[in-house]
């Protein structure tokens, strides 16, 4: 009797990952004696310098991976952000290790690990709702002879643009690939120690932003960097050396190549780091707000783009727990409105479409970044409900409902920056947050969602 054939959905064959850069992880053989040695003889030319941080100022979840990897012959340090936050006194929002151990390694070690990405391949270690990346040492791609950069065919060779990251070093090699000396510090957890190959704690105790190696090669290569140098400045207050700054007025238009996704990530960031005001006027200054946004770059008033972000930075008593629809509302609104003007002196009115001036203004960049169709939509109902709370809309408004609709929360949220950034009376809007409060409904709290 022949064999019924299963009825169903046919599985499709799972996708198998790209491990090509890693073909000897099985074969490599662990030097275990490595991580017993003395942080001085292991890193000869590195600065080693004894700071004890307490582990009760340290993730525990992150010293479990750390000291997993350490116990199994691997090198394993905290790194980046994390470091620095601590030396300067604050607290870090997440915690990195970078480790001597290849992602598949780490993989086999931690069951709850999953390799991600394509240009670099990092680990994901997941306990719960907190993800906690694990790098591998890595090396500039333009120091391997064997790389090509992932440069396409045709490109210059003054093209120092990184397009693949997966070349692996050693701490030295990760070390002086990273982009600032304050951000390419290693914290060994066992020993205390804080090692330092760029001179990056003579930068902390400075309070300087200085690059590693020369500053516009460095921007050249992830002009994304341009980004990061303004927020780290304004968020830790730190000076920005005077050869870096040179730098990025030099490397601005190369913002325009770097991938857009990574610049709208930098650009979120930036505005809900509390000092965006900050970072903006740092932009301004070193001439290339319009190479990150060109869309409100040519605005008339840009004080009163100042002062909008400056109270975007108080906003929820700086909690900054609103979501993206309004961070990116707060900053295209000066130059939408001046937008709305203008469609005003030349139609005689109002344009009959009040969504005019945001798909003159926001829509080209929304469409160009990528934003996500969730939070553009959400941008476009933030401004058709500021309408209605300052009473520039021609249709009636029910107060109950109004209340009701899921973008009002963010809507009320933008409407108090508006408020006090013009120096409006605050009336209307604790009216409003009033009743959303009491019997007139719930407002749905804006979240986090896709970019």
């Amino acid at each position: 009797m022949p064999q019924r054939r299963a009825r169903g959905r046919k599985r499709r064959p799972r996708r198998r990952e790209d491990f090509s850069d890693e073909r000897d992880d099985d074969d490599e053989v662990v030097d275990r004696s490595r991580v017993d040695l003395d942080p001085a003889e292991l890193h000869p030319d590195a600065d080693i310098h004894e700071i004890e941080i307490a582990d009760d100022k340290l993730d525990e979840n992150t010293l479990k991976i750390v000291r997993r990897l350490r116990r199994y012959g691997h090198e394993a340090y905290l790194v980046g952000g994390c470091v620095r936050d601590l030396l300067v006194g604050r607290t870090p929002k997440d915690f990195d290790v970078a480790t001597s151990a290849r992602p598949r390694q780490v993989k086999r070690l931690f069951r709850n690990c999953r390799i991600i990405g394509r240009r670099f391949k990092l680990c994901h270690i997941h306990f719960g709702e907190e993800i906690i990346e694990v790098s591998t040492f890595r090396r500039n791609p333009a120091d391997d002879p064997e790389t090509d950069n992932g440069s396409d065919a045709g490109e210059s060779e003054d093209d120092l643009l990184i397009r693949r990251d997966n070349v692996y070093g050693s701490s030295q090699e990760d070390a002086l690939r990273r982009d600032f000396t304050i951000n390419a510090l290693f914290y060994d957890v066992e020993a205390k120690v804080v090692i330092d190959y760029v001179g990056g704690m003579r930068d902390i105790e400075a309070r300087q932003l200085r690059t590693i190696g020369v500053p516009s090669i460095r921007f050249r290569e992830d002009p994304v960097r341009i980004l990061r140098c303004a927020e780290f400045s304004a968020r830790l207050d730190f000076t920005i050396e005077n050869d870096v700054a040179d730098a990025i007025e030099e490397c601005g238009p190369e913002i325009e190549r770097a991938a857009k996704p990574r610049v709208l990530e930098e650009l979120l960031q930036a505005l809900s780091c509390g000092q965006s005001e900050h970072v903006f006027q740092i932009l301004l200054d070193l001439n290339v707000l319009d190479f990150v946004v060109p869309e409100i770059g040519d605005t008339d008033d840009i004080d009163r783009l100042l002062d909008h972000l400056r109270e975007l930075d108080r906003l929820d008593g700086g909690r900054r727990d609103h979501g993206d629809a309004v961070l990116l509302a707060v900053l295209f609104l000066p130059r939408t409105r001046e937008e709305e003007a203008l469609f005003a002196n030349d139609l005689d009115g109002p344009p009959t479409n009040p969504l005019q001036p945001v798909e003159a203004i926001f829509g080209p960049f929304a469409e160009r970044m990528g934003v996500s169709r969730k939070n553009a939509q959400r941008v476009r109902e933030i401004w058709l409900g500021l309408r209605k709370l300052e009473k520039r809309s021609r249709r009636r408004l029910n107060p109950d409902l109004f209340v009701r609709r899921p973008h009002f929360s963010d809507t009320l949220a933008v409407f108090g920056v508006v408020c006090r950034a013009e120096g409006q009376p605050l009336d209307e809007f604790e009216q409003w947050a009033r009743k959303a409060r009491s019997g007139g409904g719930r407002a749905r709290a804006g979240s986090r969602s896709g970019r």
